[in-house]
């Protein structure tokens, strides 16, 4: 038996940003792997200033998925120095499984924000699409030269 293509799942390079209650936000990146319910990936960001010299945050994600209805935690990597604290995000995505949006919550803690996600586009379709949203119309007209053109 094979496995679901991408269209029915969640697996797939996604690109998003969360934002906590005060507005803050930050980009990220995410890869999610979802086979029978079941929702791993990993994600990198940014790290905040105040965590200098650290550059970027990596965490591991786990959860699953029933329907629309995706949970699942994050949990920073030990380089962050954030403590294995998990967050735990909650949303929905739509139909076309390609946008995921939601809130997270620090568990035992009193932070909390929201979140959204959308699938990298990749391929021939997304090739396409790209191609037709940057349509540029160049016209091109005929030199009269007598000697050859020399690139240099």
């Amino acid at each position: 038996m094979s496995e679901p293509d991408q269209a029915s799942t969640l697996t797939g390079v996604w690109s998003g940003e969360y934002w906590y209650s005060d507005g803050a936000r930050t980009r990220f990146a995410a890869t999610l792997a979802e086979s029978l319910g079941s929702v791993t990936g990993a994600t990198l960001e940014p790290a905040p200033n105040w965590l200098a010299p650290v550059a970027e945050l990596s965490a591991t994600l786990s959860g699953t998925r029933q329907g629309p209805e995706v949970t699942f935690s994050k949990v920073y990597d030990g380089q962050a120095h954030l403590g294995l604290v998990p967050i735990a995000y909650t949303g929905a995505a739509n139909a076309e499984l390609d946008v995921i949006e939601g809130d997270w919550s620090l568990i035992g803690q009193n932070l909390t924000g929201g979140f959204v996600m959308r699938r990298v586009k990749s391929g021939k379709k997304a090739a396409a699409r790209k191609a037709e949203s940057n349509v540029v119309v160049v016209e091109f007209r005929k030199a009269r030269r007598k000697a050859p053109l020399k690139i240099r």
